[in-house]
């Protein structure tokens, strides 16, 4: 592990590198995940992670926006849920 600076200069943006650039894809995306999860229970805000409401979604949800709203992993399970929604209130009241 070691800590860094991206601007070049040394002073500004410091980070830390749990892992080297050269190593495997999948093993760089397992640390730095780690790494995130670390800092989302350092910083209490372990509400940030959930699960899909979509039906028949299991997916991660991490919701980063900033009233904390995000119910939906990716923008395909919200437009099958807000299709289904639309779909089952035609079903109510066709008539609309």
């Amino acid at each position: 592990m070691r800590y860094a600076s991206t601007d070049g200069q040394g002073w500004h943006d410091w980070h830390l590198h749990a892992v080297d650039a050269d190593r495997p894809l999948a093993e760089r995306i397992m640390v730095e995940t780690v790494l995130a999860v670390v800092d989302l229970i350092r910083a209490d805000e372990m509400r940030r992670l959930g699960t899909c409401d979509a039906d028949r979604c299991e997916g991660v949800v991490v919701d980063l926006t900033r009233n904390r709203t995000k119910r939906f992993c990716s923008t395909r399970c919200a437009n099958r849920s807000a299709v289904a929604a639309y779909r089952a209130r035609r079903r109510e009241h066709p008539e609309l």
